[in-house]
């Protein structure tokens, strides 16, 4: 079930960079909204006659309808990061001692397998314990 998961977590991870980053040429629009913003609220705020005000909401204004066309583009890079954050949660779970490798397949393919933690042979240990014990006695 782990293999799943992670597999799981890899592909949301590739879908969710791919709907992130197809709509990331969009957020240079969303920091012109945002500059747009910041300078409408401060004219309003610094605003002394009636004009300044109304030039003020007329910035605000325009902002507003960037950002309602803007609206998709939040929405997909929402969706895209949401997917980016499950995915990488899946793949890496804590406490999973299991990891993801490239290996080259008798056919040089270098597809994607589990590589699990080697199982240490404890006899050998035991083994070469035994043979210091006996070289110390010895010597």
């Amino acid at each position: 079930m782990k293999n799943g998961k992670k597999l799981a977590g890899v592909l949301l991870l590739i879908v969710g960079a791919g709907i992130f980053l197809g709509d990331f040429g969009g957020v240079i629009a969303f920091l012109i909204v945002a500059g747009l913003t910041y300078y409408g609220v401060k004219k309003l705020k610094a605003s002394k006659t009636q004009g300044q005000k109304v030039f003020a909401v007329i910035v605000l204004g325009i902002a507003a309808l960037m950002l309602l066309h803007l609206l998709p583009l939040m929405l997909g890079i929402l969706i895209g990061g949401a997917c980016l954050y499950y995915g990488w949660k899946l793949f890496k779970k804590d406490g999973d001692s299991e990891g993801w490798a490239m290996e080259s397949g008798p056919a040089g393919d270098g597809a994607m397998t589990v590589n699990s933690p080697a199982k240490v042979d404890t006899s050998f240990e035991a083994d070469w314990q035994e043979f210091l014990k006996r070289q110390n006695k010895n010597g």
